[in-house]
């Protein structure tokens, strides 16, 4: 993460809504949550000139949407595509 830049986080919330940022922009949308099979749907952001980490943010606006299966391992959520390969790695943290 860039000085005076967010850090990429993901909110997944009662009302089948997941909210966040990729860094850069806040980003938004739906999912769908079957056993360990997860659909990020509908998603969108807002697009802010990123001075930098841009290419973070794109990167991340382009690999949620392939999101198949999840595994949560101790404080840790990798997302996977449907090939198993692990598209994004997130760390909880309590919310301020």
């Amino acid at each position: 993460v860039s000085d005076n830049q967010r850090e990429p986080h993901i909110v997944l919330n009662s009302e089948r809504r997941v909210a966040g940022s990729d860094g850069c922009n806040r980003i938004m949308g739906g999912y769908i949550l079957t056993g360990n099979k997860l659909q990020l749907s509908q998603m969108a952001s807002t697009r802010m000139a990123c001075l930098q980490g841009a290419e973070q943010a794109d990167l991340i606006g382009s690999s949620l949407p392939q999101t198949a299966t999840y595994i949560i391992a101790g404080d840790r959520l990798e997302l996977r595509d449907g090939t198993g390969a692990v598209i994004a790695r997130f760390k909880a943290v309590a919310l301020p």
